[in-house]
């Protein structure tokens, strides 16, 4: 008895092994699943949001607002210039507000720039001017935050360097142009294509109709030829049938019809022959 039960106890311990085998299996292939659609759906997500940021960066309205942002640091920086110069206590106070109005446009540059900088990745990089502009906001950057003091007094005044800006926007929109110029040539070339359509659909109905006119000018041709015809062949059916009726006549004649009488009438009188033509009055 003892090795019959374990004999049975082998496969089931074997069964529920292989169960929990393929409930592993199956649960690790579930847990994938979600892992790579998760994936999946951040990647959409983060794409989605990489092309809101290219869309909103590459607006001239966007370049602009910096470009004002460059010459406004420009001109507070002068400013700051002249207040510390000026022997006036009272004024002199007030370039604090200055200072931290610049920190703030040039926190913004930064920010400006690493998102230029996450949107374009090789192509900023590449780019002389945007190597040019973060150079220079990394310099301002250490040059406050940090011991290094690279002596630029003056540095609202590198602002200056930063006026390939003003070539790009005019060059952003020459490429918004250019592009509504290639959009409307290639309306208007699919316009040209269907007017071209519509004039060789219009050359081939009035073809049509000019064939059918001339099927329409056969058939009355025909139809009056057919109606001659008629009216030649009535004609010779009646001249016909007046000549058999004269033939019947004539029979009737010889036959002794003239002969026949009837008691207290007169003689029959024999048919006599009417003309073809209209009758006489």
């Amino acid at each position: 008895m003892s090795d019959s039960s374990e004999k049975h106890q082998v496969p089931q311990c074997e069964e529920l092994s292989t169960r929990e085998d393929a409930y592993d299996n199956l649960s690790v292939i579930n847990e994938g699943t979600r892992i790579t659609a998760a994936s999946t759906y951040y990647v959409d997500r983060l794409k989605k949001v990489h092309d809101i940021i290219e869309y909103y960066i590459e607006l001239p309205s966007v370049q602009i607002f910096v470009l004002m942002l460059i010459y406004f640091d420009i001109l507070l920086g002068a400013t700051q210039k002249a207040v510390d110069n000026n022997v006036n206590p009272s004024i002199a106070s007030n370039s604090f507000d200055f200072e931290t109005l610049r920190m703030i446009i040039l926190y913004v540059h930064a920010i400006e720039l690493l998102m230029q900088m996450a949107v374009f990745r090789n192509r900023y990089f590449s780019h002389w001017g945007y190597s040019l502009d973060t150079l220079l906001i990394t310099t301002r950057l250490l040059n406050r935050h940090t011991k290094w003091v690279f002596g630029l007094e003056n540095s609202h005044l590198t602002g200056f360097l930063r006026v390939w800006r003003f070539l790009r926007l005019i060059q952003t929109y020459l490429a918004i142009e250019t592009k509504h110029h290639i959009h409307t040539k290639r309306e208007l070339s699919c316009q040209l294509r269907a007017v071209d359509e519509f004039k060789k659909k219009t050359a081939c109905l009035e073809s049509d109709l000019e064939r059918e006119r001339l099927l329409r000018k056969q058939n009355e041709d025909v139809a009056k030829k057919c109606r001659d015809e008629m009216e030649t062949l009535r004609e010779a059916l009646r001249i016909a049938s007046f000549d058999v009726v004269a033939a019947m006549r004539g029979d009737h004649r010889l036959g002794g019809i003239e002969d026949m009488t009837v008691e207290g009438e007169d003689t029959i009188k024999p048919m006599e022959y009417k003309s073809i033509g209209p009758e006489k009055k």
